[in-house]
Formats: structure tokens, sequence, C-alpha cells
């Protein structure tokens, strides 16, 4: 079961170092974000990580992350068993701080 508390403190703690971001399951559907979302970008960004993770794995591989770059910032997505957790970064170094956060959301998960 989904422990909103908890996910809800780690993404306030990784907004209040400068990086907004989510949880998303791998549906497409948004359990929470603390960056305002467009209506289909929870379904986009769970696509391409489900689309990319089917790939890898007829590969034999396993997907750790994927990014989603833009002109200026680069979306962290990190697959978590049925839930996909996403941050907007700008620098390798909150690239980084993501994916310590990804670690910590995967623990309450």
């Amino acid at each position: 079961m989904v422990k909103m508390a908890e996910i809800e403190n780690i993404l306030n703690k990784m907004k209040e170092s400068g990086i907004g971001g989510g949880l998303i399951r791998k549906d497409g559907v948004l359990i929470k974000s603390t960056v305002a979302l467009g209506d289909v970008a929870p379904t986009v960004i769970a696509r391409a990580v489900n689309i990319s993770d089917a790939m890898m794995q007829n590969e034999g591989n396993k997907q750790k992350e994927v990014e989603i770059a833009f002109e200026g910032q680069t979306v962290v997505v990190v697959p978590i068993s049925a839930y996909v957790f996403f941050g907007i970064t700008k620098t390798n170094e909150e690239k980084k701080t993501v994916l310590e956060f990804s670690r910590k959301i995967e623990s309450v998960l």
C-alpha cells in the first residue's frame, strides 16, 4: 500500500532542495507531484518508461533510469516496481539528488 504522507514528505524535501518531481503509476495515473503537469504528461512519462523498459528487457537488461531532455532541463525518471518516480533537473548534481530521493521513495513503496 502506498504511504501517501511519507511520499509527500519526501517529495516536499526534494522540492525544498530546488527540484520538482512526482510519483506516477506505470499505467499513467498521477499519485503526487510538486510541479504542475499537463493532463497528458503523466501518461507520456509512463509510456516512455514502459516502452524503454520493454526494449531493455528484450535485450536481457534491466532499466535503471530514463532521461528525457529538453532545452535547459532534463526529466530524470526512475521506475520503481509498479510506479515511476521523476524529478526535473538542470544539472548533473541535481540528477544525483533525484536518484538519492528515488531510493527514499523506493524504501517507502
